[in-house]
């Protein structure tokens, strides 16, 4: 009966997994998936029978056990994923601070100085609220997050290239060229 238990119980693992792919590929669910599915649902009916006969006794008859009824899981409403902003296309040196090994000296060595430089020192409260209504939707992470990233990046060049190629705002929408135009402004101040 131990085996028959432990047989039952990886089906229904197998099947708990499947029915996590369904629900992920929602409508695209591929047919070896659903047949899969089925194979295990069915398996699963024949352990719980033979499960069934052996709890029984002698004296009670014992019924045809029922085939399996396939019931489809119940679709979730589809959910927009969340819009992640990629980090910009350059290489990691230009993203790390260079690592330079520790030379033992007389002097001590003074540590680098941080940047100082704020992009969103040049925009005003107004400027804020415009930009993340208007170019990330309203949505505060997404703005933190771009904003952040351009922090690193290098020069104007790559912000703008940022801008356009991940971010994906269009350089001649008005709002993205004050937006281009204040981050500009505050690289040379």
């Amino acid at each position: 009966m131990n085996t028959t238990l432990d047989q039952l119980l990886t089906n229904v693992y197998e099947l708990e997994g499947l029915l996590l792919v369904m629900q992920r590929h929602h409508d695209d669910v591929p047919q070896l998936v659903i047949d899969k599915f089925k194979e295990k649902a069915q398996q699963i009916a024949a352990a719980a029978s033979v499960l069934d006969s052996s709890q029984k006794t002698d004296d009670t008859p014992q019924a045809e056990p029922e085939p399996p009824v396939f019931v489809p899981p119940v679709k979730p409403e589809p959910v927009a994923p969340a819009p992640v902003i990629a980090p910009a296309q350059e290489p990691l040196k230009e993203q790390v601070a260079e690592v330079k090994p520790i030379v033992k000296t007389e002097e001590p060595v003074a540590p680098p100085k941080p940047s100082t430089r704020d992009i969103t020192s040049a925009f005003s409260i107004n400027d804020r609220f415009l930009f993340q209504r208007e170019l990330f939707d309203g949505n505060n992470e997404k703005y933190s997050d771009a904003i952040a990233v351009m922090q690193r990046l290098t020069n104007i060049d790559k912000i703008k290239q940022f801008i356009t190629d991940v971010l994906g705002l269009d350089p001649s929408n008005e709002v993205v060229k004050e937006f281009v135009r204040l981050i500009e402004q505050s690289l040379k101040g």
